[in-house]
C-alpha cells in the first residue's frame, strides 16, 4: 500500500510539473499576442502599405501599454512598423484570429482592427490624419 502511495505521488508530482511548465511556455505568444500572417494583396496599415506576404503582428514588450502594435517582416524579422492602437471589444471571442478592414479609395484596404484568437479585446488602429482621408469610412 505503501508502495503504492509512493508512486501515485510521484506520478502526481509529474503531472503537476507538466502543467506548470505548459502554460509558461504558452504564455510568451499570449502575453505578446504574436500572430503571423500572410496577404496575398497589398493592406495598409497606419505609416505603411504592406505588400503580399508573411508578416507577424505583436505587441510591444511593454507592461505599461498593452495597445503599441509592432508589424515585423516575415516570422519575426526586420521590424517595419511601430503603431499604436486602442483597445476595442468584440462581441464574442472565437478560435481564430480575426482582422477587419476599412476600404480605402486607392483600393487597397487599410486594417482596422486585430482580435487575437480566444480574446474578446483587440486593438483597433490609429491612422495619422492624412492617412485616415483615404480611409472613406473612418
Amino acid at each position: 500500500m505503501r508502495k503504492q502511495l509512493t508512486k501515485l505521488t510521484a506520478l502526481a508530482a509529474v503531472g503537476m510539473s507538466a502543467l506548470l511548465a505548459g502554460p509558461s511556455v504558452a504564455a510568451a505568444d499570449t502575453w505578446n499576442e504574436r500572430t503571423v500572417l500572410t496577404f496575398s494583396e497589398p493592406i495598409m496599415i497606419p505609416g505603411a502599405t504592406l505588400q503580399p506576404g508573411t508578416y507577424t503582428f505583436k505587441l510591444a514588450d511593454s507592461r505599461g501599454n498593452r495597445h503599441m502594435v509592432q508589424v515585423l517582416k516575415g516570422e519575426g524579422g526586420e521590424l517595419l512598423a511601430t503603431t499604436h492602437a486602442v483597445p476595442v471589444r468584440r462581441e464574442r471571442a472565437t478560435g481564430d484570429t480575426v482582422l477587419t478592414f476599412n476600404p480605402t479609395e486607392p483600393g487597397i484596404p487599410a486594417l482596422k482592427a486585430w482580435y487575437y484568437a480566444h480574446s474578446a479585446y483587440g486593438h483597433e488602429f490609429i491612422y495619422s490624419e492624412e492617412q485616415a482621408r483615404e480611409i472613406p469610412e473612418r
